[in-house]
């Protein structure tokens, strides 16, 4: 009995130092994929599949299922995962049960981060746990960005070929867009902060302001045309939502945005190869190229895929084709409609409203809208600028890319989603 009594504090004390070890290793686990989204995929799907291993051998699933139960926008969290389970029901009438086993591991982030996130009591991380998030994410950003143009130095003194430092030739192996959706967000975290802060002369009030300067530089460089749609269109939405605010923020603040387009705009000026991507793509949508070209402008080349695609939609409006048919079906449309481009090159329908309706169906495409507009509704009622703006940043990058098709799109939005759903970034607490 003796024993038995010395025991007890010695069986506790090892229970709360596990307890201890696997929270520190889920709350630096969760750091690490903010950081590394931005830098290496397959690196961050090491890190998601860590934490989710680290979820499950903890093995308070009582607790967890308490969690979801008490809390409803926990519940309201999860539902937003049901666009994966539609997904995953196509797999049972898709032909090619190989591709759509494929496509659900790729999209695996839209149930995996809704499920941790609304079962994981974040009262025991520390209180900065959202602010370390966002600063390790735009240092992923920073630190990729330095990479990428420490390797274009290095390819122009071989080539002595300014368009080493534009766009694919910049990107490497990442895509133009997907970067460029990179560094947009990370401007929004920055200004946020800049816009937020009561101090216009402080040191990390001068460090933000010249990462967002240096970032829309990047973006400039990249020449990805959704990407610098994109930051304007940010720019734009940003100052609307803070002039239509009530009680109304002072006129600095409204301001900002409008200062940093600005500066973006008169940038764009000293780099033509940018903005002569916005003049081609204008001269040959207004060619009418023919879809027997085999070298197409990447505009011209989405609106004869979207045709294709669109005969797909009509021949299977309900349900789809499946997950594991679309490549199959798209491939087959494009040799019948004689893009060759398209056809040699595997494209996707490059953008995601299409690639989900052809694989899900009705039912799909609804939810996928829903991803964005009710949340976005959510976000413009709770006030909260940077939600608002990832939704709508997001919402316009898919309609040019089909980025639940690549990890690295897949991962950010699914993350930051969960992330931002609980967390008002305004007051970094979690919603109650």
């Amino acid at each position: 009995m003796k024993l038995t009594g010395d025991l007890k504090p010695s069986i506790t004390s090892l229970n709360e130092m596990r307890i201890n070890i696997q929270n520190k290793v889920y709350y630096y686990g969760i750091v690490a994929i903010a950081l590394l989204i931005p830098l290496n995929d397959r690196l961050a799907s090491m890190a998601i599949t860590l934490v989710g291993l680290n979820w499950i051998v903890a093995f308070n699933f009582k607790e967890k299922f308490q969690i979801l139960k008490q809390r409803l926008n926990h519940k309201k969290l999860l539902a937003l995962s049901s666009i994966y389970i539609v997904y995953f029901v196509s797999l049972f009438y898709s032909k090619n049960t190989a591709l759509a086993l494929e496509s659900l591991e790729v999209k695996l982030s839209l149930l995996v981060f809704p499920l941790l996130f609304s079962t994981t009591d974040f009262s025991v991380f520390p209180e900065n746990f959202i602010r370390n998030i966002q600063k390790a994410f735009i240092a992923g950003c920073f630190i990729n960005s330095l990479l990428l143009f420490n390797s274009a130095v290095l390819r122009y003194f071989q080539t002595e070929s300014t368009l080493e430092f534009y766009y694919g030739r910049l990107s490497l192996s990442w895509h133009a867009s997907y970067l460029a959706l990179f560094y947009t967000f990370a401007i929004i975290l920055l200004a946020k902060w800049v816009i937020s802060s009561n101090s216009k002369t402080g040191l990390k009030w001068f460090i933000a302001t010249v990462l967002i300067l240096y970032f829309q530089i990047f973006i400039i460089l990249l020449s990805s045309k959704a990407g610098i749609l994109g930051l304007a269109m940010t720019y734009v939405l940003a100052t609307v939502f803070l002039f239509l605010q009530k009680p109304r923020p002072r006129l600095i603040r409204i301001f900002a945005p409008a200062f940093f387009m600005m500066t973006f705009l008169i940038s764009m000026l000293f780099f033509p190869p940018t903005y002569q991507r916005f003049i081609t793509a204008k001269s040959s949508l207004e060619a009418e190229t023919h879809a027997d070209d085999v070298k197409l402008e990447s505009s011209v080349a989405r609106m004869l895929i979207w045709k294709s695609a669109f005969k797909i939609i009509k021949e299977n409006p309900l349900v789809g084709v499946g997950a594991g048919d679309v490549k199959p079906e798209l491939m087959k449309r494009y040799l019948d409609d004689g893009i060759v481009a398209a056809y040699e090159k595997e494209l996707n329908a490059h953008c995601q409203y299409i690639q989900t309706y052809i694989a899900t169906g009705l039912l799909g495409f609804i939810l996928l809208l829903f991803l964005f507009i009710v949340p976005g509704f959510y976000a413009v009622i709770q006030k909260d600028l940077v939600y608002f703006l990832f939704l709508a940043l997001f919402a316009l990058h898919i309609s040019v890319e089909s980025m639940f098709e690549r990890q690295a799109g897949v991962v950010f939005y699914a993350f930051f989603n969960a992330i931002l759903y609980l967390f008002p970034l305004s007051f970094e607490k979690l919603r109650t």
